[in-house]
């Protein structure tokens, strides 16, 4: 394990370096194309992208230095749109992101940056499922798992969820593979302030 951290810290800082001459350059870039709001967008997406990359170089050295995650509390819906936004230059024109949100989600205690890696992983194997095109549907739901589904899942204790489901039209896996996760939240409370989440 030793050697894998010390082998995840050295891919990360080296890609932290090269998302240093993006990020130093994308402004030159940006005001070059001003007059030109099409290519403009574009800049401002590659920006954008290069900052997420930077949050999970950063998670990724942590994982290195075996520091503990950083779970803080986050509008899920929020972080899913953030997360549809950047995945359409990623996953292409031939496949088409829809989001599903709900609106009285419960916010999530949960690392954002941990998160926003797994929903990009699933994206990638969804397009990967895809060669042809198809749909990506991201989608946030408030759940409660009872003591029938927490009897067949040993890590789930029973209680209130926010569901973020990722699911697309390409060929799957068999279902004896798949798992479905969801983030732990309290019952919501009458109060101006999120509910809590345990």
């Amino acid at each position: 394990m030793e050697a894998i951290g010390q082998l995840t810290g050295g891919v990360a800082h080296d890609f932290n370096n090269i998302l240093t001459v993006i990020t130093g350059t994308i402004g030159v870039l940006a005001n070059a194309v001003a007059d030109r709001p099409d290519l403009l967008s574009i800049a401002k997406l590659i920006d954008e992208a290069a900052e997420r990359g930077a949050q999970l170089t950063k998670h990724l050295l942590a994982v290195a230095r075996k520091q503990p995650l950083q779970p803080r509390e986050i509008d899920a819906n929020a972080l899913v749109l953030e997360a549809a936004k950047l995945l359409h230059p990623t996953l292409g024109e031939q496949i088409t992101i829809a989001t599903q949100l709900s609106d009285s989600a419960w916010r999530a205690l949960v690392d954002p940056n941990q998160l926003a890696m797994v929903i990009l992983n699933l994206a990638l194997n969804a397009r990967d499922a895809m060669p042809n095109g198809g749909k990506l549907v991201l989608e946030t739901r408030n759940v409660y798992l009872d003591d029938g589904y927490a009897s067949l899942n040993s890590d789930v204790t029973v209680g209130n969820y926010i569901m973020i489901a990722v699911s697309d039209t390409g060929t799957g896996i068999p279902s004896i593979f798949w798992r479905g996760y969801s983030i732990r939240s309290s019952p919501p409370r009458k109060s101006a302030r999120a509910p809590a989440l345990g």
